[in-house]
């Protein structure tokens, strides 16, 4: 199942690329769905790669659902990021999705997002592929508009904002 995306975001490349890939490990920090991630295990990076993965947790409890997320390419002076993401304790039909990205600069001011998920199901996955493709491009869509808002803002999207304080109660 192939899914792409294309985002403007009204912010220069370097400051995208350095909150999609250089802090690519601080994804928790402004993806709603992410309740905190951090770096895997930096001795196993690929060339040029200031981290060689990620991992999301999407809960707050022991042994709840993961993705781990290892960089199989990164480029900066292309401004290519691609990335392997495994799921870990969860129910979804989802075995791998290989996800493709490339930044372009339209003006100083102004970035282009290119994104594309490559994402492998499990045979009942198949079989539910039109509803797993559209729940999984929804949620695609929002992490991207929650990029975007931190990138031209500097503050965490309102999703976000919403999680942060539902934690804190």
């Amino acid at each position: 199942m192939k899914i792409i995306k294309q985002l403007k975001i009204q912010a220069p490349i370097d400051t995208v690329w350095k909150i999609w890939a250089v802090d690519f490990d601080k994804a928790g920090d402004w993806m709603a769905f992410v309740n905190h991630s951090y770096e895997v295990d930096p001795t196993v990076a690929v060339a040029d790669a200031p981290i060689a993965g990620r991992v999301c947790e999407f809960s707050t409890s022991d042994g709840g659902p993961i993705a781990v997320e290892d960089v199989t390419k990164f480029d900066q002076l292309n401004y290519e990021l691609d990335i392997a993401v495994t799921p870990k304790n969860f129910p979804a039909p989802i075995v791998k999705n290989l996800v493709s990205t490339k930044l372009s600069k339209i003006s100083e001011e102004e970035t282009l997002m290119d994104f594309e998920a490559n994402v492998k199901l499990t045979t009942l996955g198949n079989i539910m592929s039109p509803v797993i493709k559209a729940g999984f491009s929804k949620q695609l869509g929002q992490m991207l508009e929650e990029l975007k808002h931190y990138a031209e803002t500097g503050v965490v999207h309102p999703r976000k904002q919403k999680k942060l304080a539902q934690q804190l109660s």
